[in-house]
């Protein structure tokens, strides 16, 4: 059920982007077809790659840290472990990266001797703060957009 919400969502969006793009490129103050039709699918293009821009960007930061971030470093005294507790000890902001992303590093204690027995680093963001910034420009550019069109066409 929720897959057809988030088709539903999607199809909307993309109406809604097709629709901007024509009455972009229409009323755009451009005499050549051509570049009223390149304007129409630039515009229609940022538009639909909008809403997954913190994806694509989060999506490859992710990938370059869990390649040279990760792992899971197992100590010696864990062969002889019966029982662990997992503790979380730290977690710290990642500098370098578009999307905020949180470092957290975990160890695992041995529960009979209190002796470390496995440590490993995670990565974790919230996720979608560029897009609801995003959005909140795309609105107010849309807005202006359609603004101007009405004012040319009354002058």
């Amino acid at each position: 059920m929720i897959g057809l919400l988030f088709l539903g969502a999607g199809l909307a969006w993309l109406a809604f982007s097709c629709y901007m793009a024509v009455l972009v490129a229409k009323d755009a103050a451009i005499r050549q077809p051509f570049l009223k039709f390149l304007l129409g699918g630039i515009v229609l293009s940022v538009m639909l790659v909008g809403p997954f821009l913190d994806h694509i960007i989060g999506m490859r930061q992710f990938k370059k840290l869990c390649d040279t971030q990760t792992g899971l470093h197992i100590f010696p005294g864990a062969a002889n472990a019966t029982q662990g507790k997992e503790y979380h000890l730290r977690a710290s902001p990642v500098n370098g990266v578009i999307i905020a992303i949180e470092k957290s590093i975990n160890e695992i204690i041995d529960v009979d001797t209190g002796e470390k027995i496995a440590e490993y680093n995670y990565f974790s963001t919230r996720g979608g703060g560029l897009v609801h910034w995003l959005r909140w420009v795309m609105a107010i550019l849309v807005g202006l957009v359609v603004l101007a069109i009405k004012i040319a066409k009354s002058i």
